[in-house]
């Protein structure tokens, strides 16, 4: 069976605090920093992004074993942050996934639909990264979270299709990840189902409420902290 565990914490300061290759993957989906602060009920994402990308990138780095994967969206108000980002650790960049969504959210009037995100693949042990079964491509195309049950107080939980998607094809099994923005366990779900451990950490107390809720019955040993 495997195990899953929520820290309700703040990753600025727990991060620091684990220790080198400490855990086989990382996986995670940081806030959009859409400024207008319309996708979290309980959270301010209006943040220094580009401090906060630098911040989990390196300290991600220094925890993983094998492989940091980070799940963006590049859109009108984070473009160049997130353009910055890839370039600033384009040495560190193993692999650019794409996540092509079947149906996103249309733009108004004449405005070109942003209608996919990023997964950058970094790693300071290795050159590249292998799929586990031949001729995998580097495009994921799922539909968005649509029935998202949690909408009403957070409205940008990951897509499970595409979390376990992800899995299946990039992330061994039997292994141990850590997702730093575990909102409500997305990577914790996906996780049951490719047999890893999991440990989330999340800073709003009532989205680590609702991540045990949700994973409670999934065929994994959950704890709390």
């Amino acid at each position: 069976m495997t195990t899953t565990e929520i820290i309700q914490g703040d990753m600025f300061k727990l991060l620091p605090e684990m220790g080198e290759n400490s855990y086989d993957y990382i996986f995670t989906s940081p806030p959009y920093n859409r400024e207008r602060n319309d996708k979290y009920k309980y959270y301010d994402d209006s943040i220094d992004y580009t401090k906060m990308l630098n911040f989990l990138a390196d300290q991600s780095l220094r925890i993983a074993k094998d492989y940091v994967f980070i799940n963006v969206q590049k859109n009108y108000y984070n473009k160049k942050q997130v353009l910055d980002f890839m370039g600033r650790y384009s040495d560190k960049i193993v692999e650019v996934f794409v996540w092509n969504k079947t149906n996103p959210m249309p733009a108004s009037g004449y405005n070109i639909t942003n209608s996919y995100e990023f997964v950058i693949a970094l790693s300071t042990a290795h050159k590249s990264l292998k799929a586990r079964s031949t001729y995998t491509k580097n495009v994921i195309t799922t539909s968005v979270n649509s029935n998202n049950a949690y909408k009403k107080i957070h409205k940008a939980v990951m897509s499970e299709d595409f979390a376990k998607t992800f899995f299946s094809k990039f992330i061994e099994p039997n292994k141990k990840v850590l997702d730093p923005f575990s909102g409500l366990a997305t990577t914790g779900l996906a996780c049951i189902n490719n047999d890893d451990d999991y440990v989330g950490i999340e800073v709003v107390p009532e989205y680590a409420k609702l991540s045990r809720e949700r994973l409670n019955g999934r065929n994994a040993e959950i704890t709390l902290f």
